[in-house]
């Protein structure tokens, strides 16, 4: 059965980046052309995705708050005899939480073969999320401006010493030529 790319085939099940906490109900097509496409990518909590999911675009990219830590991710493979891994051939198949540094996260969601004793992947998708980094605005540090060091010697609630100090206390050990170097 041959396909023709310019438009979408009827018997794909076009999925989207689901807000959804549900997984992907499996839809699953025995057709060998659907074989190295996804069906969708589910994100949570929801992201901005660029461009809109299709099948046949494999890079995409969204944008979090310094906030964001973290993004629950799953993927469904459009044919029957094929799975998604996430980072790796032998990476996990079900839905996984991937923690995020600051700049760019590559994702990267492969669609592997497993009719094979060894996973063969066909087709490799992308998600690039970019995370912000922290801006508080503070101006940058002067060190001819006069300054406070304070430290926390230990909890009030958890005292390891009971004649040391709790919370956090200014600290005039610290000498001026110290906070200059």
């Amino acid at each position: 059965r041959e396909s023709n790319f310019s438009e979408p085939v009827k018997h794909w099940n076009f999925g989207r980046f689901s807000d959804s906490r549900e997984p992907f109900v499996p839809n699953c097509s025995d057709d060998p052309t659907t074989m190295p496409y996804l069906s969708g990518i589910s994100v949570f909590p929801p992201l901005t995705i660029t461009p809109p999911f299709n099948p046949l675009v494999t890079d995409y990219s969204a944008n979090v708050s310094y906030e964001q830590l973290m993004v629950r991710l799953s993927a469904q493979a459009q044919n029957c005899q094929t799975e998604v891994r996430i980072d790796d051939k032998y990476g996990p198949t079900r839905t996984t939480n991937y923690t995020l540094g600051v700049g760019e996260n590559r994702i990267v969601f492969l669609v592997v073969d497993i009719t094979h004793t060894e996973p063969w992947v066909v087709n490799t998708y992308t998600l690039t999320v970019h995370r912000l980094s922290v801006d508080h605005h503070e101006p940058p540090f002067d060190p001819i401006a006069q300054h406070q060091v304070c430290s926390l010697h230990q909890e009030c609630e958890m005292r390891v010493s009971p004649t040391e100090l709790c919370g956090i206390q200014r600290d005039a050990t610290i000498s001026k030529d110290w906070v200059s170097w």
